[in-house]
């Protein structure tokens, strides 16, 4: 592994310089200015190390020692670096980390089930609500994150709605969020309830029952009238 277009940025004729060269031209790099801070000041700390052999940089093992770094995180930031980096013995480290497989396997596990609680309505609020919010924020590249949520629980209980009818306003606005002032005026959606099924009214019940007796209809007619009126 070696810097990449070392020789077009320095020209020590000895080894082991005291400093290296840094042009301004990193102040205009897109890939500079995304990478992490932490991968950022490995970087640095590559350069300075590859400074002593003319670009090149020793084993993954050594570097790791050299920047105080486990050979995991090394790899990890020289994944991130490639930018700037020739990795000629990705095959080497690849071999050296066969054993994290498990790990590997551990962290997905961890995705997947931060992944199905996220999926998961909160409470208070059905599935289908909460599906066709989750589908609202994903259209909107606006991730769920439990602060937003918590925000959006904070404004309906200041409204006086619960969650599940903030959330079903948002998805009849198209709003992937929720503030109190903006339904200051208005009512929360209320579910369409079916009224439960009563009884025979008992005056109505009497009537037929004392006009079955009078007019003595066949059989078969007097029994659904009984079934009608429960009596």
């Amino acid at each position: 592994m070696r810097i990449k277009d070392w020789n077009k940025f320095q020209h020590f004729k000895d080894r082991r310089p005291p400093w290296i060269k840094l042009y301004r031209e990193i102040l205009d790099d897109p890939e500079w200015h995304e990478l992490e801070p932490a991968s950022a000041k490995v970087l640095v700390m590559i350069w300075l190390i590859a400074s002593e052999e003319m670009g090149e940089l020793p084993t993954i093992k050594k570097l790791a020692f050299r920047l105080r770094l486990t050979e995991k995180q090394i790899e990890i930031h020289c994944s991130k670096l490639s930018h700037w980096l020739i990795q000629d013995d990705i095959k080497v480290i690849s071999d050296q980390y066969q054993h994290d497989a498990p790990e590997t396997e551990t962290e997905t596990e961890t995705e997947k089930e931060t992944e199905a609680r996220k999926l998961a309505p909160p409470d208070g609020v059905s599935l289908s609500v909460w599906q066709d919010f989750l589908k609202l924020r994903k259209a909107k590249k606006a991730p769920m994150t439990d602060a937003a949520l918590q925000g959006i629980y904070r404004e309906a209980k200041s409204a006086g709605w619960t969650l599940e009818a903030a959330l079903q306003e948002c998805c009849l606005r198209g709003w992937q969020g929720f503030k109190a002032e903006w339904v200051a005026q208005e009512k929360p959606v209320q579910q369409v309830t079916t009224p439960a099924r009563q009884g025979p009214d008992p005056a109505l019940a009497r009537i037929i029952a004392d006009g079955l007796k009078a007019v003595k209809p066949p059989d078969d007619v007097r029994e659904k009238m009984k079934l009608l009126t429960g009596r």
